[in-house]
Order: structure tokens, then C-alpha cells, then sequence
């Protein structure tokens, strides 16, 4: 197995890792701090589409009631299973980025290795 490799869809998160702003700093730390633990996996940018499961299992974390518990699924829910083939079958996506974006992204040339605070 490779080393871990962190993806995210929110600019802002690479963004706040390699500079930290108020009021985030205190978050910010701690997620160093969980990052340095895990070894220092690479944090880089990933578009939604890249990987769909995991932002409908967002979207639907987002909506539980008990927020300090862990959900452990046994199975791959149904909200997912439509994805789940359309992965397996190879079914691509395409999107349109605008230029802004792609300027943020190579600013971090899509990698951001968290620093030793």
C-alpha cells in the first residue's frame, strides 16, 4: 500500500493549511497536528466529480442528528450504488473550470504539503 493521500474540493482548505487566518488558526492547528500524525500525507485538490461517493456520503453525513458519533456502514448505502456502477463501468465526467480556479490550483500546483507550524 502507497502512502495516505488527503483529497479535498474546497480551495480554501489548501489555501488555510499553508496559511493559516484568523478565526481558523486554532483549526487549523489541530488538523496540522492530526496531518503530522498520520505521517504527513499530501493534501491536494480533487474536483466532486472525482469522486462522487464520497461527497453524497458527505451530503448525507452532513444531515444526522448526532454529530459526535461515527457511523460505520457495513454495506455501501443505496444513495450510492447508481455512482458505485457508473465507477465501476468506467463512466466518465467532464466540467468546464473557469480561469480563477485554475489559477488558485496552480498556485499550490495542485499539491499542498502541510508545514511544520
Amino acid at each position: 500500500m502507497g502512502p495516505l493521500e488527503v483529497e479535498t474540493y474546497s480551495i480554501d482548505i489548501l489555501r488555510l493549511l499553508d496559511h493559516p487566518q484568523p478565526p481558523y488558526e486554532s483549526i487549523i492547528f489541530d488538523c496540522r497536528s492530526l496531518l503530522r500524525k498520520l505521517l504527513n500525507p499530501v493534501v491536494c485538490h480533487s474536483f466532486r466529480e472525482g469522486n462522487y461517493v464520497a461527497d453524497i456520503l458527505a451530503k448525507q453525513g452532513s444531515k444526522l442528528t448526532s454529530y459526535n458519533m461515527a457511523t460505520i456502514l457495513q454495506s455501501p448505502p443505496d444513495i450510492v450504488q447508481c455512482q458505485l456502477t457508473k465507477d465501476k463501468n468506467g463512466v466518465t465526467s467532464s466540467r468546464l473550470v473557469n480561469s480563477t480556479t485554475c489559477n488558485k490550483l496552480a498556485r499550490f500546483k495542485n499539491l499542498v504539503v502541510t508545514n511544520n507550524p
